[in-house]
């Protein structure tokens, strides 16, 4: 392979000859604009890819990475969504999403149904002991991932209590 110095000496001597052949009418001017216009597109497309080669990647995300991080999110999503049916019977219980939630808060209260907040406050405390386990060990913690994956799956189900619709269906399939 060719250094950078005697690569150039053959293109300068390539265009010499070919300058001569345009020079003699051995060569129309066209052709000759063709032919050099190709070695000064191989030379670049050589240094584009040797200055490729030798950068390292950037240690900085690029300034708009929203289309990347959308599709880490969603594939993400996707992921927690299968964890989610793998494992119903440790998140959700045995008949209703929240029933083990609502099991557990209905211990806690005293001859009713227990509340919104009540219910949330058990998902929020069962969320915490991740939470505690993050913020004690941070990074060097070994199942890092599962814990964030569980701490979004009791954001889920927060967010699925805290909607009306499907907290009155809640309430009336308590009551009976």
């Amino acid at each position: 392979m060719l250094n950078k110095a005697d690569k150039e000496r053959q293109n300068l001597e390539a265009i010499a000859t070919i300058m001569s052949l345009v020079s003699v009418g051995a060569m129309p001017p066209d052709k000759a604009f063709d032919i050099m216009a190709g070695i000064g597109r191989r030379n670049h497309e050589e240094e584009v890819k040797q200055t490729t080669d030798e950068v390292p990647p950037p240690t900085e995300p690029p300034w708009n990475d929203q289309a990347i991080y959308l599709k880490f999110v969603k594939d993400k999503v996707n992921e927690i969504v299968k964890k989610i049916e793998n494992k119903q019977s440790q998140y959700i219980g045995d008949d209703m999403v929240l029933s083990a939630i609502t099991d557990t808060a209905d211990k806690m209260v005293v001859g009713r149904p227990s509340t919104i907040d009540e219910r949330l406050r058990v998902i929020l405390t069962l969320m915490d002991k991740h939470v505690g386990a993050l913020m004690k060990r941070g990074t060097t913690l070994p199942d890092l991932e599962d814990r964030l994956t569980d701490i979004i799956v009791y954001c889920f189900m927060a967010m699925y209590l805290l909607d009306k619709d499907i907290f009155f269906v809640d309430l009336k399939d308590n009551a009976s």
